[in-house]
């Protein structure tokens, strides 16, 4: 989280700019398997992208 807040302090004021996140997802926007770094063997759990995710990419998409 602490990339994310750097961008958004270098970003803050721009109107072209939204910023997300989702703290209990992975890189790969799945829920992982705890909290922290994401683990190699995620890759061989298997899952779909959150609704919450697919929601928030219509919603910047359409808005």
């Amino acid at each position: 989280m602490q990339d994310f807040e750097i961008c958004k302090a270098k970003l803050k004021g721009k109107k072209d700019v939204t910023f997300k996140s989702f703290p209990s997802l992975n890189h790969l926007m799945m829920t992982g398997t705890g909290t922290g770094i994401s683990k190699p063997d995620e890759y061989q759990i298997e899952g779909h992208v959150t609704e919450e995710v697919i929601d928030a990419i219509v919603k910047f998409v359409l808005d």
